[in-house]
């Protein structure tokens, strides 16, 4: 116990360092050079590897302070944009999440950086009057668009759809939103991350920790996707150890000709 207490002072002088350090670190992602023993050091900061062993209020310093500094302040709330619930003459309305999208990504982004409310909410029809709570309603009902499929940019995790593994409750971003409008809903939908990050208002997405790592530029092990795909990982493993099957060189061509006449006809 008494070493465990030691290494864990040992962490803690090692973060209050870096955190009295940190702005002579390189953090750069696009700039690292792993030929010192130095920038191999902050390219486990920029990687990952080394967030575990830091206190938390260091390895978001950064980010808190860049906020900090391009926050705009003495606002109560940003430009105004419309939205529509309510079908008129039998037309359906469109999804909230691509109203607001197609209003939002035509904004200056030095507009959104507010501490509360990035967008002022006008219901078209509706007597409500944004106070905040129609802007917190709208960011509630886009997330259930997203996640019911209502807006086709996530989709559930394989493990989902095959009833095995962890995170069946979790999305990915589908690989097959790729129309202009679809990579500016995606363009939104990082707007809405930053918007959530300002206001400290978590967004209601159950993304899978693969996607938060890619976001955050940390490189994937086989682990990461065995999380959100185990079958496709199994049977990678499968191939990766062929020989205990019993496959060898002079009957590969055989039996991988059944296997294929057997899951594919």
């Amino acid at each position: 116990m008494e070493a465990v207490r030691a290494r864990l002072r040992v962490l803690y002088h090692f973060s209050d360092l870096m955190y009295s350090s940190w702005r002579l670190l390189n953090l750069s992602p696009n700039n690292q050079s792993c030929t010192s023993h130095y920038n191999t050091g902050t390219w486990g900061i920029v990687q990952g590897q080394l967030r575990p062993l830091l206190a938390p209020r260091v390895y978001t310093l950064p980010m808190v302070r860049s906020i900090g500094k391009t926050m705009v302040q003495g606002k109560n709330y940003g430009p105004q944009i419309t939205v529509k619930r309510i079908s008129t003459r039998g037309r359906k309305c469109k999804p909230i999440f691509v109203q607001i999208a197609r209003q939002v990504v035509k904004l200056n982004a030095s507009d959104l950086r507010l501490p509360s409310r990035a967008w002022k909410v006008k219901l078209v029809g509706e007597g409500a009057d944004d106070a905040g709570g129609v802007f917190d309603d709208t960011i509630t009902e886009m997330c259930q668009e997203l996640e019911t499929g209502v807006v086709d940019l996530l989709i559930p995790s394989p493990n989902a759809t095959a009833e095995v593994g962890y995170n069946r409750d979790r999305f990915l971003l589908s690989p097959s939103a790729c129309l202009d409008e679809q990579l500016l809903q995606f363009k939104f939908l990082g707007i809405l991350m930053g918007v959530a990050i300002r206001t400290k208002k978590p967004l209601d997405l159950h993304l899978a920790p693969l996607v938060w790592k890619q976001l955050c530029c940390i490189p994937l092990v086989l682990e990461d996707l065995e999380e959100v795909d185990l079958l496709y990982v199994q049977t990678l493993n499968s191939i990766l150890h062929i020989e205990d099957s019993g496959i060898t060189e002079d009957n590969f061509h055989e039996v991988i000709v059944l296997f294929s006449l057997f899951f594919f006809n």
